[in-house]
């Protein structure tokens, strides 16, 4: 559109059928908080609508899905009633994103939330498990203010990646040990040494991905001992991460991946024989992306 066509924006998706949005790449573009969008499903905002400081979720009573990349000045979500379409929410380098509403994100079918380069974030939103019962997939990332506000994780959940988030991994003990869903944990950190702590994971759990964590020295076996499901454990880029417990992984696991990092390679290299044997009932092992071995 041209610039000078900006300002039409709001009647056009308000007084017509319109059911999806892409704005990409218009600074200037104003998307008016004095309609309501009642038809809108599905909303995409990549480097636009400069702005934009609030986004008033009640305008969009039907959004299914809403992506804010980009959106340089934005501030706050606000919401006033609960929101009973939505399902996925990506939130992605907004340098300025700094708050949920107040009470919490009231979404009860939102499925997946992605927050990712938030560096003003200091909370994830309020009472997720009453709020959010329908959550099963979130990612936060590299956003390392945030923390997790009442230690409380929604039940369904199912996959949780965190990555450079040291606040949000401090504040997970109480909610992740008593999840009774969660399925699969991708993890990287810059300053993890140790891990798991005891308690920390759930029973349910059937996958563990630790990637990019240069200062992990050791993987604790009071902290994995329990995982009776765990099914695959994968260890990626763990420059000083030297062996797997002495006590050995939990015998359910049948896969057991370990790549870029050298020092544990080069131990399982050179001790194949002798530490295989502790590991016996492992199906699958891959050392440096390269050829299996079968146990």
């Amino acid at each position: 559109m041209e610039a000078s066509s900006f300002d039409m924006i709001g009647p056009l998706v308000s007084h017509t059928p319109l059911e999806c949005l892409r704005i990409d790449s218009c600074p200037g573009m104003n998307l008016p908080i004095n309609h309501y969008y009642h038809l809108l499903v599905e909303l995409r905002i990549i480097h636009g609508c400069d702005s934009l400081t609030i986004f008033p979720l009640d305008l969009f009573p039907k959004l299914r899905m809403l992506e804010l990349y980009k959106c340089r000045n934005l501030q706050r979500i606000l919401q006033g009633h609960p929101h009973n379409h939505l399902n996925s929410l990506i939130i992605e380098k907004c340098s300025q994103f700094e708050s949920f509403p107040n009470e919490g994100l009231f979404a009860p079918q939102l499925l997946r939330i992605f927050i990712m380069g938030s560096e003003k974030l200091k909370s994830m939103p309020k009472r997720m498990c009453a709020h959010l019962p329908s959550l099963d997939h979130m990612i936060i990332d590299d956003c390392p203010g945030v923390e997790l506000c009442e230690g409380c994780l929604p039940s369904n959940l199912k996959e949780l990646r965190i990555f450079n988030c040291s606040k949000f991994v401090a504040s997970l003990k109480e909610a992740l040990s008593v999840n009774p869903s969660l399925q699969v944990l991708k993890i990287s950190s810059e300053d993890i040494e140790y891990f798991p702590d005891e308690g920390l994971l759930p029973l349910s759990l059937t996958k563990i991905e630790i990637h990019d964590c240069p200062m992990l020295k050791k993987l604790d076996y009071r902290g994995l001992c329990h995982l009776s499901s765990l099914r695959e454990l994968i260890i990626l880029s763990c420059p000083i991460l030297q062996s797997l417990p002495e006590e050995g992984l939990p015998e359910s696991i049948s896969d057991l991946e370990i790549l870029d990092s050298p020092l544990l390679q080069q131990l399982y290299k050179k001790q194949e024989g002798e530490d295989w044997e502790k590991i016996a009932h492992i199906e699958y092992i891959c050392v440096q992306g390269g050829i299996p071995w079968n146990c």
